[in-house]
């Protein structure tokens, strides 16, 4: 069983995350104008030695993703 001071500590969490997405919201169109968007688009390069060491130099320089925003979570690129 939760602690009451856990209980408290989630509701006041929850209270702050509802009114930061209620506030980023409304400062950009409000909720009907955040449904109206179908994805986010972005040309991107991400460089760095990593990519030398795993065989893959510029595998991700000048690309363009294309993120839906309403699905859980963004699908993976098929060229990774």
């Amino acid at each position: 069983m939760m602690s009451e001071r856990l209980v408290a500590w989630l509701s006041w969490q929850e209270f702050w995350v509802n009114s930061l997405l209620k506030l980023a919201t409304e400062a950009y169109g409000g909720v009907d104008r955040w449904n109206d968007l179908r994805s986010l688009k972005a040309n991107l390069s991400v460089t760095g030695g990593i990519w030398h060491v795993k065989g893959k130099p510029d595998i991700l320089k000048d690309i363009r993703i294309e993120l839906p925003l309403h699905e859980p979570s963004p699908r993976k690129p098929s060229y990774i």
